[in-house]
């Protein structure tokens, strides 16, 4: 079978009640999250997991580096996770 016509599927949603759900939820509507945040929003200490899980199940999940300081002033190094606009607008296309 030739598979060069074959639209690739969106990756399986996970429940929306979980933290992976809320997670996905939120970077499909265009939000961003460094791990601090959902640690204060969903009560998880696990977020990196929960979005190494999502890309491990297909969906693109970017990051980038921020430098921000501490409450005491140290200068820091965290990540802050997405999704492309343009990934985005894909899924919604294959839904």
């Amino acid at each position: 079978m030739d598979q060069s016509n074959v639209t690739p599927s969106v990756p399986s949603l996970p429940k929306a009640s979980t933290h992976k759900g809320y997670i996905l939820y939120t970077f499909l509507r265009g939000g961003k999250k460094r791990n601090k945040g959902l640690f204060h929003e969903i009560d998880t200490c696990c977020s990196g997991s929960r979005i190494s899980e999502l890309r491990s199940d297909g969906w693109a999940v970017s990051d980038k580096y921020l430098h921000v300081e501490t409450k005491e002033g140290k200068p820091v190094r965290v990540k802050e996770y997405f999704m492309k606009s343009s990934n985005i607008v894909d899924y919604k296309k294959r839904e």
